[in-house]
């Protein structure tokens, strides 16, 4: 549970230091700097997706321990296929796969907390099954 919560944080932390990274750089080169709080809803968005690869995590460490390894390949498979999918044309049904093709474009779409609303819910249900799957283990500790 400890890991699970520096994991969630950490998440956090990371997009916080990212996005101030970038408009300090934003603030220095540009003539007209892009504003902080647009780039933190613009990357804090993502938190979700991101959320929900640690908790299909969680949930492999309580029910299914020696297939720790998927949420790693899955990662890098979200990460290709977002990036690389449309260059390779590839179907779209592989970018759903991908938790990352759910994440509204903020800037376009006006409506985006039914998406995310449904991305928090399966981080919140995941999660919670890892933990009542790592709590019926025969762990000795």
């Amino acid at each position: 549970m400890n890991y699970s919560l520096i994991s969630f944080l950490t998440s956090f932390l990371m997009i916080t230091l990212t996005t101030i990274a970038i408009s300090i750089t934003s603030f220095i080169s540009m003539e007209t700097s892009i504003d902080f709080f647009t780039l933190f809803k613009s990357a804090i968005i993502y938190l979700p997706a991101i959320l929900f690869i640690i908790s299909i995590a969680i949930f492999l460490i309580g029910f299914f321990p020696k297939m720790i390894v998927f949420p790693w390949f899955y990662s890098i498979y979200s990460l290709l296929i977002i990036y690389l999918g449309d260059m390779l044309q590839l179907p779209e049904w592989m970018s759903k796969i991908s938790p990352f093709s759910y994440i509204p474009q903020l800037l376009i779409k006006e409506n985006i907390s039914a998406t995310l609303f449904i991305l928090i819910v399966l981080v919140l249900a995941i999660s919670a099954l890892g933990f009542v799957g790592y709590n019926k283990r025969d762990i000795q500790g």
